[in-house]
């Protein structure tokens, strides 16, 4: 049998901010770059791989439906919606044990 330790935000607010800093991290790693060389090499807007969280919203940023701004809180909302449906399946396991932090 195994135990698992499982880290929960204490706030929402928390959980915020350590997805936003997250995100950015990974725009500043050439996320928007990315994802535009792979639409440019032909592949859809629509392809599977394109589904993923981030994908979308930068897909409707390059496509001027949403400023950046909005690209960014966006995909926060998503990450937290994700992180809170991830916890709510686990949280009835009862070899994880939830710390807060």
């Amino acid at each position: 049998q195994i135990e698992m330790t499982g880290f929960k935000h204490k706030s929402k607010e928390s959980l915020r901010k350590v997805i936003k800093k997250r995100l950015q991290i990974r725009l500043a790693r050439g996320a928007i770059e990315e994802v535009k060389k792979l639409l440019k090499a032909g592949y859809s807007p629509k392809a599977y791989g394109f589904k993923t969280i981030g994908c979308q919203q930068i897909i409707k940023y390059l496509d001027h439906q949403i400023d950046r701004s909005t690209m960014i809180n966006e995909w926060v909302n998503k990450e937290i919606q994700y992180a809170k449906r991830q916890y709510t399946f686990m949280k009835r396991d009862p070899h994880i044990h939830w710390q807060e932090v």
